[in-house]
């Protein structure tokens, strides 16, 4: 996608966020990646999620390999190309002042095709109550 486009897009996910009159927006991503654009997006322009949002996501099976040395080789058989694999994340260094957001990320239940092993990356069913 073009990055005018998918910046234009960007901003009306930011203007949608910002703009309910919501006590929590959830958003359900399918690979947290996609929450990479959108914070470099929030930086570029110097805003911020003023509304309590949850992201949900899930794609990367906590790394299948999740040993130290070996969590690259299972991140890329899983095609994410950022450090989030797993559990809670929040606006910190580079992304401290993007607002007000919390990505959870699970490991889920499944494997990838061609790929029939977890190691240290347990599955997992998740549930939030509020």
């Amino acid at each position: 996608m073009p990055k005018k486009e998918r910046n234009m897009i960007l901003d009306q996910y930011i203007y949608t966020l910002d703009s309910t009159h919501n006590d929590l927006n959830i958003v359900l991503l399918h690979n947290p990646d996609g929450l990479e654009f959108l914070l470099q997006r929030l930086r570029a322009t110097k805003q911020s999620i003023t509304t309590p949002t949850l992201f949900l996501a899930g794609h990367t099976h906590g790394g299948m390999v999740n040993l130290p040395y070996l969590r690259k080789i299972g991140l890329m058989a899983s095609r994410t190309a950022f450090t989030r694999y797993k559990g809670w994340y929040w606006p910190e260094g580079k992304y401290a002042e993007t607002g007000n957001w919390k990505l959870y990320v699970s490991t889920g239940m499944g494997n990838s095709p061609g790929f029939d092993f977890r190691m240290n990356a347990d599955p997992e069913v998740v549930l939030f109550t509020f």
